[in-house]
């Protein structure tokens, strides 16, 4: 029935431009009895009739003619498919109420009713470039869902006609064969008969491209009654699927319903609307303080009331125009300062959005595009591979967050004679990193409250309901301990095991300052051992050399994803290159670099880095890799990435970078440094909105890709820019406030306290190693990089 429907289709729109054409073409039509009605009455007093009232005669004149010859050619057709339906009805089980709907909508075909066109209209048909690996046409999604069918003889309390059915908006998906040839690398060609002389046959291409097509099954929108269960429209759908060999299934069917608010995306809402309201409370109150400094009408006896003062404080961490002005603060960097860092930090964050924009979501996601086998060209394409291979930005985040654990902290620990409060530092680091987070977490869960499209709830559904069910995980940093299916935010995994890392970096932090050798062995035994793990599972379980979209089935990427790219061990070498490099700019910053010194150090870091990202090009061709090779790589090409942009961040920040340097250090990379956490956490949400709402198909370009990075970038800094003023900074200062606060409570009851000297000493350097200085409280020196910001 799926297919006679389809060519009943075809045939309506045949006949429709045909009769067009007749009409319009021929101007001796004659007239039916039907049409006399609307012939212009005759006059016996002869008056004149203006030109507008002819026209109009003349169009419905004509568009009855129209509307007559293609009734009687669709009643033509029907009368043609009506036996065939009723020879076959008994081979399809259908519910009574859906056969009285289809029954309803084939007689209202016959009358031209509008709703019913509508129905037909709104399917999806057969895509043209399916060849070309264009696998879906999602028909017209609103339209199908915007259709009501009313039962004129039937009125309910409000005097209107009850509702018979409305349109239901059901996928299909037809699976193609495999023959044997889905586990092929995404490029990889294989190999024929020498005496094979039909490569260039049907069948045959199907064997080529279907290592790529078989990824993402043909899927088909179409529009049914309401009335028609899941199991009414895949009972038709197999019936039609039986004679392309075609296995079909029905994922999922939609009906326009109310939106109901579920217990968390309720919590959530109202979490929302606290921190709104502190935010106006705080933003109003700012605005009037500027307002009285300005007048000079500020009342002198605040400061002798420090509860006063401190509730002024509390309240104004909320105003955004304050926590712009932090964030936007430009003050020039020092020759001396690590300014480099903001530019590697944003640009990695940014690389990381460029292949999210490629390759981010589920398997469903590249049935968006016309088009499909231009991945082809993308594999073979020398300079992709920098895209395909962008995970690896996020090893230049551990790799600054290592170099900032010893740089920030060195002098704290010659200071305080080695002393050390590991649970004091990650009680700090978590304060810092989750209000944002959950904000993120927030968002994913009543992300489908905001909007619709026919791949809204395949596309936004998995994340509410990882988001929904574990979201603890995520708030104790455990989640990519569990498979890549269960995440909430697929990249959130970089929280959980940044801070994994960073539990175990405190102690060897405490070791390499108090014995040395013992703590530089700790920290290589930690590189070591990441590597030779991660090279171990890689082998063990024959997985590709990186987590590249050519490699082979989706199923396979996941597998990767969940063993080694998500866990700490793959990432740890990062870290501990990072912490190296700490020491060394901390220790011989100024040393003097030679000319020669520095062109092996540039060489030396551009092999590595082109190593990286280029290592796995013939096995992105398609030629396999040896098992122990590949073992080898996807131990080492995390770490020489590391080592690479190390060589970049030491020279410019000892003074070497030269137009490097300069460019890294801009000021305009301060604040989107600033923004870099928010920002890579909030991306993912304007992507997945993006492609859930797409009512249709995208054409796969480069072209279309940067066009689509772009605005992704500036719709993402929007949202990080709002998270940060809003949530991300007012937690900073909350932070620091109540620090300070039990600081110089501290102070004021020291001369009368009991305790002995030492004990109380200790217990006030511990409450002062994890704050600043109060004059670095109010006015953040923007270019120094502390631990406080990790991405």
């Amino acid at each position: 029935m799926v297919m006679e429907n389809f060519r009943l289709s075809r045939v309506i729109y045949f006949f429709a431009i045909l009769c067009h054409v007749f009409c319009s073409k021929d101007a001796s039509i004659s007239t039916t009895d039907e049409q006399k009605q609307f012939e212009k009455p005759t006059n016996t007093n002869k008056v004149e009739e203006s030109p507008a009232t002819t026209t109009q005669y003349s169009a419905l004149t004509e568009i009855k003619d129209v509307e007559d010859t293609l009734k009687r050619s669709l009643n033509l057709v029907l009368k043609r498919a009506l036996p065939y339906f009723v020879r076959n009805r008994h081979k399809v089980k259908l519910s009574p109420t859906c056969s009285a709907s289809i029954m309803k909508t084939v007689f209202a075909l016959r009358k031209l009713e509008v709703w019913a066109i509508k129905m037909i209209d709104s399917s999806g048909k057969i895509p043209g470039g399916v060849l070309t690996g264009t696998m879906a046409d999602m028909g017209s999604y609103n339209e199908c869902l915007d259709i009501s069918v009313r039962n004129v003889n039937s009125i309910n309390k409000n005097m209107e006609a009850k509702e018979s059915f409305r349109g239901k908006y059901c996928f299909l998906e037809f699976e193609m064969p495999s023959f044997g040839n889905k586990n092929l690398i995404l490029n990889e060609t294989p190999k024929l008969p020498a005496n094979n002389t039909h490569s260039d046959t049907l069948g045959y291409w199907f064997y080529y491209n279907l290592r790529i097509i078989h990824q993402s099954p043909l899927m088909i929108g179409v529009c049914v009654p309401s009335t028609c269960s899941k199991e009414d429209v895949y009972n038709v759908a197999s019936v039609a699927s039986k004679a392309i060999y075609f296995p079909v299934s029905v994922p999922r069917c939609e009906v326009k319903t109310h939106t109901q608010l579920s217990t968390h995306q309720l919590v959530v809402l109202c979490f929302l609307g606290a921190i709104g309201l502190m935010v106006l409370v705080g933003t109003s109150f700012d605005l009037l303080h500027r307002r009285q400094l300005k007048n000079k009408l500020h009342i002198q006896g605040n400061s002798r009331n420090p509860c006063r003062l401190s509730l002024k404080k509390v309240v104004t961490s909320f105003s955004i125009l304050s926590n712009t002005e932090r964030l936007f603060c430009t003050i020039s960097c020092t020759k001396n300062s690590l300014g480099a860092l903001h530019g590697i930090r944003f640009l990695s964050a940014l690389w990381v959005v460029l292949g999210h924009t490629y390759f981010l979501g589920s398997q469903s996601t590249y049935r968006r595009y016309r088009g499909l086998l231009a991945f082809h060209d993308f594999g073979n394409n020398f300079i992709f591979g920098i895209v395909e291979n962008f995970t690896v930005a996020v090893d230049s985040f551990f790799l600054v967050s290592g170099l900032l654990l010893i740089y920030s902290n060195w002098n704290k620990l010659e200071k305080n004679i080695g002393k050390l409060f590991p649970i004091h530092f990650c009680i700090h680091k978590v304060w810092r990193m989750t209000p944002v987070y959950m904000l993120i977490v927030g968002l994913a869960i009543i992300l489908p409250l905001l909007g619709s499209g026919p791949w809204w709830n395949e596309t936004i559904n998995p994340e509410y309901e990882n988001c929904r069910n574990y979201w603890w995980r995520n708030l104790l940093f455990v989640n990519n301990l569990f498979h890549v299916k269960e995440l909430c935010m697929l990249h959130t995994w970089y929280m959980s095991s940044y801070m994994q890392i960073y539990s175990v970096s405190l102690v060897t932090l405490l070791l390499i300052y108090r014995w040395p050798v013992l703590g530089w062995i700790c920290n290589l035994l930690l590189l070591l051992g990441g590597a030779v793990l991660t090279g171990v599972v890689t082998y063990s379980y024959n997985l590709p050399p990186a987590t590249l979209f050519s490699v082979g089935s989706y199923k396979r990427y996941e597998e990767i994803m969940t063993l080694v790219y998500i866990k700490p061990y793959s990432h740890v070498g990062a870290f501990c290159v990072g912490v190296g490099l700490g020491y060394f700019i901390n220790r011989w910053r100024s040393i003097l670099l030679t000319k020669k010194l520095q062109v092996l150090g540039w060489s030396c870091s551009t092999c590595l880095c082109l190593l990286t990202l280029c290592g796995p090009y013939q096995y992105r061709r398609g030629t396999p890799m040896h098992p122990v090779l590949t073992a080898v790589y996807a131990a080492c090409h995390r770490t020489g990435w590391a080592l690479g942009v190390s060589w970049v961040a030491f020279v410019c920040i000892s003074g070497y970078g030269g137009i490097i340097n300069k460019f890294l250090s801009s000021k305009i990379f301060i604040p989107l440094s600033n923004l870099s956490y928010c920002f890579y956490l909030a991306h993912p949400l304007v992507l997945f909105y993006r492609r859930g709402s797409l009512q249709e198909r995208l054409f796969l370009s480069h072209f279309e890709m940067m066009y689509l990075f772009l605005g992704n970038t500036i719709f993402s800094l929007v949202l990080s820019y709002v998270c940060n003023v809003t949530v991300e900074q007012p937690f900073i200062q909350l932070e620091s406030l109540t620090l300070r606060a039990v600081t110089e409570k501290k102070k004021t009851i020291e001369p009368h306290s009991t305790l002995p000297t030492k004990e109380y000493e200790v217990k006030t350097v511990k409450a002062q190693e994890l704050t600043m200085t109060s004059e670095k409280l109010d006015q953040p020196n923007h270019n120094h990089l502390s631990v406080q910001r990790i991405v």
